[in-house]
């Protein structure tokens, strides 16, 4: 019931979408910054993650990752108690985490 109240308060969804598009963008930043082939997008609290230099256009595409990068991130946020489902490609964001310093 408490996070059903959540959800109805007004700007939820402004303020879930705007969160997880800081994400996401700071995500891509990282990997620029490291020459890491990345790229993300988002819809509202949804996003997806690529270790691709573009974002995949169909499966073929998402095959083409290197597949490493996305087995150390996810490894890397299960040490850090972070869950996310596998494989690393659609994801959801959360009001409930706060940014992080």
């Amino acid at each position: 019931m408490a996070t059903l109240k959540k959800i109805q308060a007004p700007g939820f969804y402004d303020r879930l979408g705007a969160q997880t598009k800081r994400l996401v963008e700071g995500l891509q930043a990282a990997a620029q910054a490291a020459g890491v082939p990345f790229t993300a997008d988002s819809v509202g609290g949804m996003f997806g993650l690529y270790f691709l230099p573009q974002r995949p256009q169909g499966f073929a595409d998402v095959m083409k990752a290197d597949k490493m990068p996305s087995t150390r991130s996810f490894t890397a946020c299960s040490t850090a108690a972070i869950t996310l489902r596998r494989p690393l490609l659609r994801r959801a964001s959360s009001l409930s985490h706060t940014r992080m310093k």
